[in-house]
């Protein structure tokens, strides 16, 4: 039994009235080590505040707890949902908590991805220089975790023309791309999240095309690996203690 509260609103659970009634086409999407899944569902019945979903038996981008996004290419609306139980034996996905996003689906241009080890990046702003982490990567962007950065001298605003610098795994060398802050928030009192909008020439567009791909096959690599480990029965020590 899942100790999750319910907390569906009513728009949320009229879109998934009109998506049973219509028999739609359901697709879930997750993200996982910054790339993004996206399966298809089959909606079997509304109960209460939960939808019982039919599941093929591969790997499954999500796990119990996880929060995801339901979209329909027929419909619209976005929902976010909650994953409350999953049972790979008999192809069984149950989602609850269903907010809706308030915005359509939206197709990335570009997958993303997420480091398998931290990267050290430094933002240029101005004069100013910042040490930031590597979130994630795309062809045309990134994500960086910055801490405190109007206390160290640099405070970002959305438009400013930057430069990064950072070096990746399969690069020999330092790599400098201008860019445009597009957006920042501050998950917590000390940590902001900054969006950059870059622009490699052709030959740095190269070296990114080679890392996210190859960074791609880790992470459905990875992604398997946690589905297996979460297929295996748990221990003694872990029901316990």
């Amino acid at each position: 039994m899942s100790t999750y509260p319910f907390r569906t609103n009513k728009k949320a659970t009229t879109v998934l009235q009109n998506l049973a009634r219509r028999k739609a086409p359901v697709r879930m999407s997750h993200s996982f080590r910054g790339m993004l899944f996206t399966q298809d569902l089959l909606l079997e019945s509304l109960e209460s505040d939960q939808a019982y979903f039919k599941i093929s038996h591969s790997c499954l981008a999500a796990s119990l707890g996880d929060r995801i996004y339901l979209h329909s290419p027929t419909d619209d609306e976005m929902l976010s949902a909650r994953v409350m139980e999953i049972d790979i034996q008999v192809g069984r996905l149950v989602l609850g908590d269903f907010t809706d996003v308030g915005r359509p689906w939206a197709t990335r241009s570009h997958e993303r991805v997420r480091p398998c080890k931290p990267i050290r990046v430094i933002l240029r702003c101005d004069t100013c220089s910042l040490p930031t982490f590597l979130e994630n990567i795309s062809l045309v962007g990134v994500g960086l975790l910055a801490y405190k950065p109007a206390e160290r001298g640099l405070e970002p605003r959305v438009g400013n023309p930057v430069k990064i610098e950072f070096e990746l795994p399969i690069l020999k060398g330092r790599l400098t791309l201008p860019g445009r802050l597009v957006n920042i928030s501050y998950p917590g009192a000390r940590l902001a999240t900054i969006g950059i909008n870059t622009f490699p020439n052709v030959e740095q567009a190269r070296v990114l095309e080679r890392y996210v791909t190859h960074r791609q096959a880790e992470i459905v690599d990875e992604l398997e690996q946690a589905f297996k480990a979460d297929l295996e029965p748990r221990s003694v020590q872990e029901l316990y203690f």
